[in-house]
């Protein structure tokens, strides 16, 4: 089974699992995004695809936006196990 029937599936399921997979195969380039578009208009799913888009894509651009969280302990601090 190609992968955009699989992603077609998860869409129409929905459950939060599966679109946690969906969005995993579009961050992995294995979906051909104009085979997927495809895929989900012939079963009905262009909706459900239209909306997940919007979510993942408004996703990204705040990931974007975020500073990173990582931030180095101040130098001269060891850490309690001795500095490893």
């Amino acid at each position: 089974m190609l992968p955009e029937h699989l992603v077609a599936i998860m869409l129409k399921v929905g459950r939060l699992k599966d679109l946690a997979r969906v969005e995993m195969f579009l961050t992995q380039k294995e979906v051909d995004i104009d085979g997927l578009e495809d895929v989900v208009r012939r079963h009905g799913l262009f909706i459900k695809w239209a909306e997940f888009k919007s979510r993942y894509d408004h996703q990204q651009q705040q990931n974007r936006l975020k500073p990173s969280r990582r931030q180095n302990p101040p130098s001269g601090q060891l850490r309690k196990n001795g500095g490893r």
